[in-house]
């Protein structure tokens, strides 16, 4: 039978070289060459198979390599937890955030690393969560944000957000948790342990090849191992790619060209576009020029330092825009050269709005604080002033009458360089401004006194709602005729008393129904104001059909000082002290507007429990 040739249908013979070299010496040819050959063949076989699988393992370890780099580089701490509630794995980021090593956390009981309120919140979360997952309640990829506090090497507690799902395995059952945790550091250790690894496996990978050609079986033991690396760094990357997927920021790594060619899918969703959309995409193509500069310059300027650095961004948007806190990494190759630019952007849109309003609560107490001195000492000049002019006033006719005769005898004359005539027509005029502008810096006053120390000397006591209102409106009844010809007013008659100080109430019924007088630009726009309850608050409600409220000032309608009505007399104080009178009585100032449709004004007050009723 010819050589390596075997029965149709018969199944596959393995011959070693030596069983092919007596064969061969069978059928006439040489034993040696045939030897050789069947050796040279083996060996070819071997060698090809090992080079096919090192480009295997350099492919898997590159992917490892870059989705490590997202987790390592990141700002979050990324964890996993078994279902003993014990770590079985931290980033080494949580040292800058703890204070701890990696290596510490793993060695710590849970009451070392959380505060017993947050640790009671993780024990019940996990048993409920495995309670619903065996019940189906839950969807797969169902992310649980919670707030925990946690305890640091120096003593001091640090709160944090940690989002957790469950983690998996092959046949779906669940055998950890997966999460992570905001405010962390790049992980030096886990990298410097990962070029350890990555070093002697290339060492390792040199040495089996050249054992390649000292015996098969030394050849199928190198099989085993390249197989069992494999599975590891496939394990290792799926980790990291789920962890940069899920992570809560924007993930992206950009080119030299300024285009994307990598977009995390939590990143993708807050751009509102699926991945696949934006790679290959530039800043220029997605955000507004005025945003895309900047972010181009960025970028630029981290491939030519090969520099890491961190900015904050204000991007335009509706209302006030966000803010981001942005990292940007440079990507290098084995020369060290720049290829690529990693970019991770955190939302810190909150974070600065209760920053801004830290700041104004302390404008606010530092007000508060200077308004009562201050005042004083304008009311008692002030006052002076507007006594003397009305004592001025009223001698005016007398003395205008004595100078006119004297005019009329000796002819006219002049005051201080004026012309008599001049003067006595002038005089009363200027006179009425100086009272004017008095009362002016009076009310002023009032109301910086009224917003510094809004407390009344009037006792609380329960009063009628619509009461307060009728009453401010027969004060403001003037006004409103001069405004509008068209005043509509409903009130809801089996609205319940209310207890609180009528007076104030009265005050901020004054301050809606004003604005709503100046707002209007003639007369055949309607002012309509209607009292109703709603659910357990009881609601005034004014509306105007005037010009409306800009979007950028309608969050700071309430801010002390801010007007645009100052050519009016306006001071900015009327709607904060009224802000401060419906927080005092437990209630709520809102406003809803559009440019040129008109104002919503409502004055909400909660009922008293004793009155509180569900409406049919």
């Amino acid at each position: 039978m010819p050589q390596d040739q075997v029965r149709p249908g018969a199944p596959p013979v393995y011959l070693s070289p030596e069983a092919r070299a007596v064969r061969a010496i069978a059928e006439g040819r040489s034993g040696e060459e045939a030897l050789r050959k069947a050796i040279a063949r083996e060996v070819r076989e071997a060698v090809g198979a090992a080079v096919k699988d090192a480009e295997e393992i350099e492919k898997l370890r590159q992917s490892e390599k870059h989705y490590r780099v997202f987790a390592e580089q990141s700002s979050d701490v990324f964890w996993i937890m078994g279902l003993d509630m014990k770590f079985t794995y931290v980033s080494p980021s949580v040292e800058r955030m703890r204070g701890f090593t990696p290596e510490e956390v793993l060695q710590q009981r849970m009451d070392e690393i959380f505060t017993p309120a947050s640790l009671a919140l993780i024990g019940g979360s996990l048993q409920n969560g495995l309670r619903d997952e065996a019940a189906g309640l839950i969807e797969p990829h169902l992310w649980r944000i919670m707030e925990l506090e946690q305890i640091c090497k120096d003593g001091r507690t640090l709160w944090t957000e940690a989002a957790a799902t469950w983690l998996k395995n092959e046949q779906g059952q669940v055998i950890g948790v997966l999460g992570v945790t905001r405010n962390i550091d790049a992980r030096k250790r886990a990298e410097e342990a990962l070029r350890r690894a990555h070093e002697e496996l290339e060492q390792r990978v040199v040495e089996r090849t050249a054992e390649l050609r000292r015996a098969l079986d030394e050849l199928q033991v190198k099989n085993v191992a390249l197989e069992q690396l494999s599975g590891a760094l496939r394990e290792s990357e799926n980790k990291y790619r789920t962890l940069v997927e899920n992570a809560d920021a924007i993930i992206m790594v950009f080119d030299r060209e300024g285009r994307i060619r990598f977009v995390n899918r939590v990143g993708a969703q807050r751009i509102g576009r699926a991945p696949e959309e934006l790679v290959g995409r530039s800043p220029a193509e997605l955000l507004p020029a005025d945003d895309a500069e900047p972010q181009l310059r960025e970028l630029r300027r981290v491939f030519e330092t090969g520099e890491s650095h961190t900015l904050e961004w204000h991007g335009h948007g509706a209302g006030e825009g966000f803010w981001f806190r942005i990292s940007l990494s440079p990507l290098q190759d084995a020369g060290g050269a720049t290829h690529a630019v990693m970019v991770i952007a955190t939302d810190i849109t909150d974070l600065k709005k209760s920053e801004e309003k830290l700041r104004q609560a302390d404008k606010m107490v530092a007000l508060g604080s200077l308004v009562s001195g201050v005042a004083h000492e304008i009311n008692n000049p002030n006052h002076v002033i507007s006594l003397n002019v009305s004592t001025f006033q009223s001698l005016l006719p007398e003395l205008l009458a004595r100078l006119d005769r004297s005019a009329q005898q000796a002819g006219d004359f002049q005051v201080g360089r004026l012309p008599w005539p001049q003067v006595r027509e002038e005089l009363p005029r200027l006179l009425e401004d100086v009272r004017v502008a008095s009362n002016r810096i009076k009310r002023i006053v009032t109301d910086l006194k009224e917003y510094a120390r809004p407390d009344s000397v009037e006792a609380p006591a329960a009063f009628e709602l619509n009461a307060a209102v009728e009453d401010a409106i027969n004060l403001m009844r003037p006004v409103l005729r001069k405004a509008t010809g068209r005043f509509e007013l409903n009130l809801d008659p089996s609205l319940p008393a209310l207890f609180g100080r009528k007076r104030r109430i009265e005050q901020v019924v004054i301050n809606l129904l004003q604005n709503a007088c100046q707002a209007l630009p003639a007369t055949d726009r309607a002012i309509r104001v209607r009292t109703f309850q709603d659910a357990f608050e009881a609601v005034v409600e004014v509306q105007d059909e005037g010009s409306g409220i800009a979007p950028e000032h309608l969050s700071r309608l309430t801010d002390p000082f801010f007007t645009t009505k100052r050519d009016k007399g306006g001071t900015g104080l009327g709607l904060a002290v009224s802000l401060g009178i419906a927080r005092d009585h437990g209630g709520a100032l809102n406003f809803r507007s559009m440019p040129g449709q008109g104002t919503t004004a409502r004055l909400v007050l909660p009922l008293p429990q004793s009155s509180r009723q569900e409406r049919p």
